[in-house]
């Protein structure tokens, strides 16, 4: 039998990608100096760390009490958000995910967002933390 914590690795392992976030961070790497994206990267990846202990913790009533939606409406709007990312991708082509990213004085909260914290990784949270 699979031990819980193995199996909420997993699927956080499969959905942060490491290999898709290298390619959206690409960009960063070679237009910043590496202490300051060092840095950035350790922040961002503690405001996910946050975000996804939150979630774990009381996600589901944070979404019917405070944000008063239904999950599932939360993971339809996560997809259609992604659909039009990667509607604009497909037809602008790769500087898309440079103007997704914003200034250069946020790079902590656009290295954490969208594909560290998506809609993806909030849903796993949730189930995670009502397991």
């Amino acid at each position: 039998m699979v031990s819980p914590y193995l199996h909420s690795f997993a699927l956080f392992f499969s959905l942060l990608n490491p290999f898709l976030m290298s390619i959206y961070m690409i960009g960063l790497i070679r237009h910043s100096e590496t202490k300051v994206f060092n840095k950035a990267l350790i922040q961002g990846s503690l405001i996910a760390y946050i975000v996804f202990m939150l979630f774990a913790w009381g996600g589901e009533a944070i979404f019917s009490k405070y944000l008063n939606v239904r999950f599932e409406a939360f993971q339809i709007f996560g997809g259609l958000i992604f659909l039009v990312i990667g509607y604009r991708y497909v037809f602008q082509g790769a500087d898309t995910i440079g103007e997704m990213r914003g200034a250069p004085e946020h790079l902590a909260g656009t290295i954490a967002m969208p594909f560290m914290i998506g809609p993806g990784t909030i849903s796993a949270a949730v189930v995670t933390g009502i397991e």
